[in-house]
């Protein structure tokens, strides 16, 4: 964390939800306090988890604040409870389970002075717990987000990646609660009509896939959210989402979470709907490994991660297919 004397303005506020993860919580707290050139304060928020003093041990140690929700609120309301708590001009967002590189709010800020935007993204990348590179996500221009947020989460890695000027965020309203799964899409629609944003070039944030991992694990709730999500829009804004790449990315969650026969049933639904040789090719694939003729097949060698992105695999439990 950055101790010298550094203008108002460049001070941000790190909110960190976390449940029964104080592993993960000890090394999202060191990503945030590890960041050069910005005054960081952190808030921890422990939503309820089953031995809240592992969670206060960690706060003690680290010398954060921290708050806790009696009872089980969901993420969306622990990261309401952190936002509502800050002083600071900037707010940013860490899940317990994502990983910064360390000038990440440093070149947001620079880009944030640079163009007069009041929120920021960056590119990111998706890690395996072993710290492989699977991917890097590259985000869109500015000038794209309005229209791309119609018919996917551009935003590259989720809430850990956006850093927001806390008056607007508060302008525009928290998280909504109602929504689990797509709360920060929903968000970054309202501020991208409340406020054109601008992107850092710079990777900043590491997206770990791992077996618990939104994604994973939660893709039957997605499903039913989505259309919840999707009628929201349509009454806000008078435009239709189109839902097919949400749909995509709730079926390769049923994937690696091994519900095959799942996967390929909502495949052969989008190809039904949207005939592409890729809904067809993968609905072909999970159907296979349902019935256990098909193998994963090898795995292409994948990059390292830099040294910031490389999280402990131990904390993450069983290695992902």
């Amino acid at each position: 964390m950055h101790t010298g004397r550094t203008p108002a303005h460049r001070s941000v506020t790190v909110v960190i939800p976390t449940r029964n993860r104080p592993a993960l919580l000890r090394a999202a707290v060191d990503a945030a306090r590890n960041q050069q050139g910005v005054d960081v304060d952190v808030i921890a928020v422990d939503d309820a988890s089953d031995d809240p003093t592992t969670v206060r041990d960690v706060a003690a140690q680290a010398g954060i604040a921290l708050i806790r929700h009696d009872r089980r609120r969901g993420v969306a309301e622990a990261r309401n409870a952190g936002i509502a708590a800050a002083r600071t001009p900037w707010i940013a967002l860490l899940d317990d389970d994502d990983r910064w590189a360390p000038r990440k709010l440093a070149e947001q800020l620079a880009a944030a002075d640079r163009t007069g935007a009041q929120w920021v993204y960056s590119d990111a990348l998706l890690v395996t717990p072993d710290g492989d590179v699977l991917e890097t996500h590259w985000a869109p221009e500015p000038a794209e987000v309005v229209d791309q947020l119609f018919s996917f989460n551009p935003i590259p890695a989720g809430a850990s990646n956006v850093l927001v000027d806390r008056d607007l965020l508060r302008a525009v309203g928290p998280f909504d609660a109602a929504l689990q799964h797509f709360a920060d899409w929903d968000l970054w629609l309202r501020l991208a009509h409340r406020a054109r944003p601008a992107r850092a070039d710079a990777v900043g944030v590491a997206y770990v896939r791992h077996p618990a991992s939104m994604q994973s694990a939660g893709a039957v709730t997605a499903a039913d959210e989505l259309g919840q999500f999707a009628a929201l829009v349509e009454a806000r804004y008078g435009r239709r989402l189109d839902t097919t790449l949400a749909q995509e990315w709730i079926l390769e969650g049923e994937a690696r979470a091994r519900h095959h026969l799942r996967a390929a049933t909502g495949y052969a639904r989008l190809s039904a709907r949207h005939p592409t040789r890729r809904f067809l090719r993968e609905g072909v694939r999970q159907l296979a490994l349902a019935s256990g003729a098909a193998g994963s097949g090898p795995s292409a060698a994948c990059p390292q991660a830099p040294a910031w992105a490389r999280p402990e695999a131990a904390i993450f439990g069983p290695p992902v297919d």
